[in-house]
């Protein structure tokens, strides 16, 4: 005598496969979509802030990790300024565990012109860039123009922050048009 324990045949035991079926489907859908803490709390959080001039000091702490914001800074190759760039909505590229996290906290002109993420290709004397190391980083720098906010200038010392205000930089950033909010004092 065989012993089956489902009968396709049987209504009750089709009806309960498909139940079966869609409850799994529903429970990983469900568990797919739910947030990591991180996420959410980060979601939850106001617009970028203006932060205006930073050091490299400064903007080293900036790698996403933690309650630390996540900047990138990279150069206009036309101009002698680092621009610094909220990177959150690049977070699964920049942040922890990305692709180019070894970016996070620093100015990556240089790592972007020469395509590297290597630590050593970070640091380096501009002036060596070819030209066509130059046109890659412009073209990089387009990039986070079009699709990251601008929060800051990289300056090298904090005795430049007062004589280096720049108004472009901070009027190139208005409240208005891309929802940065400034940071008082």
């Amino acid at each position: 005598m065989k012993v089956q324990i489902f009968d396709l045949t049987n209504v009750n035991s089709v009806v309960l496969v498909i139940l079966a079926v869609i409850g799994f489907v529903t429970l990983f859908i469900l568990k797919s979509m739910q947030a990591k803490p991180d996420a959410m709390e980060r979601e939850a959080s106001a617009a970028p802030v203006y932060v205006g001039a930073m050091t490299p000091e400064e903007l080293r702490k900036c790698t996403g990790v933690g309650h630390n914001p996540l900047y990138v800074g990279a150069r206009n190759p036309h101009a002698e300024e680092v621009t610094i760039f909220d990177m959150e909505t690049g977070r699964d590229f920049y942040g922890p565990g990305g692709p180019y996290h070894v970016f996070a906290g620093r100015d990556a002109s240089m790592g972007l012109a020469k395509m590297s993420t290597d630590v050593q290709d970070l640091e380096g004397d501009f002036s060596t860039l070819s030209i066509s190391e130059i046109d890659v980083l412009l073209s990089w720098y387009n990039k986070f123009q079009q699709k990251y906010i601008p929060v800051g200038y990289l300056v090298m010392h904090p005795a430049e922050e007062d004589s280096k205000v720049t108004k472009e930089a901070a009027s190139s950033v208005t409240t208005e048009d891309s929802g940065v909010r400034r940071r008082n004092g």
